[in-house]
């Protein structure tokens, strides 16, 4: 996003005029003629925030001649996916007989998606949209569990091989989920010096099978702890 409004509107008037209606057009054409604008050339531009992970929106509205509510617009709406919601672990054997954890990162937009679907007319009794979370068995495997922010696991600390329980604060689009000891309060970052941080525990769901504490019936333990240090083994994910 261009901070300067004024030029963020020019830019977006020359883009209508050149009909660009793909952007790697667009930008391939930059790269080889530049930006002019009104006889200016645009070498470099201010910018609020980059754009990253856009994904393309069905615009709706009613077409009149057909009568239908689907009416084909011709300009694109785009939403940028955001933070990433959660991610589906789930186990499979490969062909040397190991057990492999993988992952499937969702972001907010897309557990949205899953949530938000139109709900079919007449409602069928006992009806109810679908969870953010596919507990389904996929071609990647059985489904494990899922993990998003905020959540707490049973685990050994990779280092120290020692138990204790850790908390999710963040899930990178690579697959890695990051994890700090649940009393850690520290910040993640400070311009000070000689401040202690959070402890950051990167792990891909693989490594994260071989340092999980698990149940006796082979549950890999996900818990709740009460604001009284209760721990409360969750059965169901």
């Amino acid at each position: 996003i261009v901070r300067d409004i004024e030029l963020r509107d020019k830019i977006r008037d020359w883009l209508k005029e050149k009909k660009f209606g793909d952007m790697e057009k667009a930008k391939a054409y930059l790269k080889e003629n530049g930006l002019i604008i009104n006889g200016t050339p645009v070498r470099k531009v201010r910018l609020l925030w980059k754009l990253e992970g856009v994904k393309p929106i069905r615009r709706k509205g009613f077409d009149y001649e057909s009568s239908t509510p689907e009416a084909k617009r011709k300009s694109l709406r785009v939403y940028q996916t955001q933070n990433n919601h959660h991610i589906e672990i789930r186990e499979r054997v490969n062909k040397k007989g190991e057990v492999k954890w993988s992952g499937d990162v969702v972001t907010n937009f897309d557990a949205a998606k899953r949530v938000r679907v139109e709900r079919p007319k007449p409602k069928p009794k006992g009806w109810s949209p679908p969870p953010p979370v596919n507990r389904e068995d996929t071609d990647d495997g059985r489904f494990v569990m899922s993990l998003s922010r905020g959540e707490i696991v049973h685990m050994r600390h990779p280092e120290t091989q020692e138990r204790n329980y850790f908390v999710v604060f963040k899930t990178d689009s690579s697959k890695a989920i990051h994890f700090t000891p649940h009393t850690d309060a520290n910040s993640a970052s400070s311009r000070k010096k000689d401040v202690k941080l959070r402890e950051d525990i990167r792990l891909v769901p693989n490594d994260l099978r071989q340092a999980m504490v698990f149940t006796e019936d082979g549950i890999p333990e996900k818990v709740k702890i009460s604001p009284l240090g209760e721990v409360k083994v969750l059965a169901n994910d």
